[in-house]
């Protein structure tokens, strides 16, 4: 699994947040769009397997099961937000 911290995205990235919607809804960073775990496949079909994607969630388990997803039908450059 790649990892990449905060200070090291760029606009060359998009940015997911797995959590839940209400999560998102009372906190999250700025510039991550939220597509829950549970939508992760419908949710990513806008962007190709080409995009440098970042995932986040709050203790990083959800995270993980989405890069493990995405990895499995061919998205390449997956990254983990790590705090």
């Amino acid at each position: 699994m790649n990892y990449i911290r905060l200070n090291e995205i760029n606009n060359n990235y998009v940015l997911i947040d797995v959590r839940s919607k209400e999560e998102y809804n009372n906190n999250h960073y700025n510039n991550f769009i939220n597509i829950p775990l549970p939508n992760i496949l419908n949710g990513i079909k806008p962007f190709s397997r080409q995009t440098k994607i970042v995932l986040y969630c709050d203790q990083g388990r959800r995270s993980k099961v989405a890069y493990n997803i995405l990895k499995s039908i061919g998205y390449n450059n997956l990254y983990i937000l790590r705090k």
